[in-house]
Parts: C-alpha cells; sequence; structure tokens
C-alpha cells in the first residue's frame, strides 16, 4: 500500500506540475496540460470515496454554471462551449477530489519545475556553445519559444515562486529558498517582464495589507524591501517605463496613434468590452463566453491601434476582465471568497503565499484564460479552504 500510495503522489506532483508550469508546451500537436486528465486512472484505486464525492455539495455550483452559460447563449450551445464546460468540470473535481493532497505537493511542484528549468537551459547553453555568455538567455521564452512562448507567461506563474521563497528563507533560512530566490530574480531580470514586477509590487502590497496582524517585522521589511526593487526595475527598463507612461496619459486624454502601446490598448480596450458588457448583460455572457462579447462590443470601442481588434479576442487581457464580462454581478460572489480567504487569519500563511500572487497577476496584469497557468486550480483552492474554514468554524 506504501508503494501505491508513493506512485500516487508522485503521479500527483507530475500532472499538477504540468497544468500549472508547462501549460504553453505543446508536443506532437498534444497540450501538455490535458495530462492531469490521466490522474483519473488514480480514482480507480479511490472509487468508493470517488461515488461517494458525487453527493458533494461543492458541485452543485457546476449545476448553476451550466444553466447560467445556457439561458445566457440564449439556449443554444457551440460544441466548443460544452467541451470547455465539460473540462472544467473534470479539472474541478479533481480538485475537490484531491484538494488535501495538491495543497501538500505545492512546493514540491516548484522544485520539479525549476529541475525541468535548469536541464533545458543547460542543454540550450551546451548546444549553443555560449558557456560563458549569458545573453543566449535574455528573452529566451519570447525568442525561443521554449516552455513559455512569451516572457510574461513566465511571469504568470513565478510570482508566486518569488514572494513564497523570500518568505520561507526569512523564517527557515534554508539555502534551498535562496537559491530559488535568486534563480527567479536572475530569469526575471533575463526575460524582462512588466507583468512580473507589477505583479511582485501589487501581491506583497496586498499581503502586507491583509496579513499585517500575522505577520513578523522581518517579513514586512522583506517584503517592502523587494517592493522597493520592483519599482526601480521597472522604472530602470525603458519599454516598462513607457508602457506606464502611455497608459496614465491614455486614461487622462487622448493619444494618437502613433504614440500607443500595443499592449497598453489592448489592456485599454478589454476593459471597455468589460463595462460595455455589463451595460448590456448586467448578468454575464456565460462561461467562456467572452469572445461573443468581444465582437458584440468591439466596433463601438475606439481603438488606437490598428491591431487591436484582433487580438486576445477569447480571453481578454486579464481573467479578471473575463469574469467579470462572462458572470457579470456574480463575480462578486467570486471577489467575496478571494477577500475572504486573503484577510482570514484561520488560513495557512503557507497556502497563501503560494496561491496570492499567481492569481493576483493572471487576474490583473496577464491572464491566459481559466486553464492556463493553473489559474482554474487557484480559483478552486481559494474556494475551498474558505468553505472548509466555514465549517469548521460552524
Amino acid at each position: 500500500m506504501e508503494k501505491i500510495s508513493n506512485i500516487k503522489h508522485n503521479i500527483l506532483i507530475i500532472s499538477f506540475t504540468v497544468f500549472v508550469f508547462l501549460w504553453d508546451v505543446t508536443l506532437f500537436n498534444f497540450n501538455l496540460k490535458f495530462l492531469i486528465l490521466f490522474t483519473y486512472i488514480l480514482v480507480i484505486l479511490d472509487y468508493k470515496k470517488f461515488i461517494n464525492k458525487f453527493y458533494d455539495y461543492k458541485l452543485l455550483i457546476f449545476l448553476f454554471i451550466f444553466i447560467h452559460l445556457y439561458v445566457s447563449s440564449e439556449f443554444s450551445l457551440s460544441f466548443y462551449l460544452v467541451k470547455t464546460y465539460i473540462f472544467l468540470f473534470l479539472i474541478s473535481y479533481l480538485v475537490i477530489f484531491y484538494k488535501d493532497e495538491i495543497l501538500l505537493i505545492l512546493e514540491k511542484s516548484i522544485y520539479l519545475f525549476y529541475l525541468i528549468l535548469i536541464l533545458i537551459f543547460i542543454f540550450h547553453i551546451i548546444f549553443s556553445k555560449n558557456y560563458v555568455n549569458l545573453n543566449s538567455l535574455t528573452d529566451f521564452f519570447t525568442l525561443k519559444k521554449i516552455l513559455f512562448i512569451e516572457n510574461s507567461h513566465f511571469a504568470m506563474i513565478s510570482t508566486s515562486i518569488m514572494i513564497y521563497s523570500l518568505n520561507e528563507l526569512v523564517i527557515k533560512n534554508k539555502i534551498i529558498y535562496l537559491f530559488v530566490f535568486l534563480l527567479t530574480l536572475s530569469i526575471a531580470y533575463l526575460n524582462f517582464s512588466l507583468s512580473f514586477f507589477a505583479g511582485i509590487f501589487l501581491s506583497c502590497s496586498f499581503i502586507i495589507i491583509t496579513n499585517y496582524l500575522s505577520l513578523k517585522k522581518l517579513q514586512i521589511t522583506a517584503f517592502i524591501l523587494l517592493m522597493v526593487i520592483s519599482v526601480i526595475s521597472i522604472y530602470a527598463n525603458s519599454k516598462s517605463f513607457h508602457k506606464i507612461k502611455t497608459l496614465k496619459e491614455n486614461t487622462t486624454k487622448n493619444l494618437n496613434q502613433k504614440k500607443i502601446d500595443l499592449s497598453v490598448d489592448v489592456f485599454l480596450t478589454s476593459y471597455k468590452v468589460m463595462i460595455n458588457s455589463l451595460k448590456e448583460k448586467p448578468f454575464g455572457y456565460g462561461f467562456n463566453n467572452y469572445e461573443k462579447a468581444f465582437n458584440m462590443h468591439i466596433n463601438k470601442i475606439d481603438t488606437k491601434h490598428t491591431l487591436t481588434p484582433f487580438l486576445n479576442k477569447q480571453d481578454g487581457s486579464n481573467n479578471f476582465v473575463k469574469i467579470v464580462t462572462e458572470t457579470g454581478v456574480f463575480s462578486l460572489i467570486i471577489v467575496y471568497f478571494v477577500i475572504f480567504f486573503a484577510f482570514s487569519n484561520k488560513i495557512n500563511l503557507h497556502y497563501k503565499l503560494l496561491i496570492i500572487p499567481n492569481f493576483l497577476v493572471q487576474s490583473f496584469f496577464r491572464g491566459a484564460g481559466y486553464f492556463n497557468g493553473g489559474y482554474i486550480i487557484y480559483l478552486l483552492l481559494i474556494i475551498l479552504l474558505v468553505l472548509d474554514n466555514e465549517f469548521k468554524k460552524n
């Protein structure tokens, strides 16, 4: 039984790591994130528990999501919507079923991911014969399209690693956490992304505000120093500084098309789509139906760049826009769970630091839908931990 338990544990680590960290990788036209579905093989070992879980009250939410989607889609569902809904249910049920195991392997999955990343860097350096010059690793993801198709995709999954490793270094003073922290920071600089450093600043601020009373002075000091490093890094990078300047100017006055940054225009346009959608459909367009809202409203929006109407049509520029557009006023329920999770002193800070930063980055800076970067898993863990906390309280 112990051997079976170890195999189960390792399969969960691998499947979770692939889904969260290697979601951008495709081999032979097969996206590796779908490997997580093979975890259902483990369910055979716990089939009795699996059957009992079908009576879990948490599953009622999926009935509501389906009814909301069906009604919002005017009683007509495309194959794409049905397919993504089924995938949502399958992934969600795995998280509900293996929640405790997933919480235990969060840190181990980071180590596995970095082992894979380091090996890829080593092979790249050997084959490119750049043994001394690290310039070959600059903009590695965007240029080589290995592991991630762009630098911001690394930012989506690495802010939690950065903040978590710093906290553990301060508390436990172990060399492994120093190594992970410096490695993450080095990769972030070589593959610079505004999403990463802005995400670090937002996440540290959010964690300090929501957990101020439970944090030690040394932890708060470390987070503040990391925030300062992030601000300096952003303003030292001319491209990032230009994006911030453009975003500020574009929200206060009109800019001509030559001055607007494409990513800024896409970001602002997605919010305009969201606002227009709320006005027309306050109860939302239904799960994964952002593209319908986008197509409905994009022609009403004065975009500053000719490419903007053709970009981020399915998921918007971030997941906050996507969720609010698709769920409307029901998105306030998610906001409630996130706030409760963040402020609760009964939920382990260990979990918060592993979940909140990546969740915030994908929610507000650079999202790629529910099934990329582990977003759906983070969201479900937030909800499940809050519900468990409430029931224990009662």
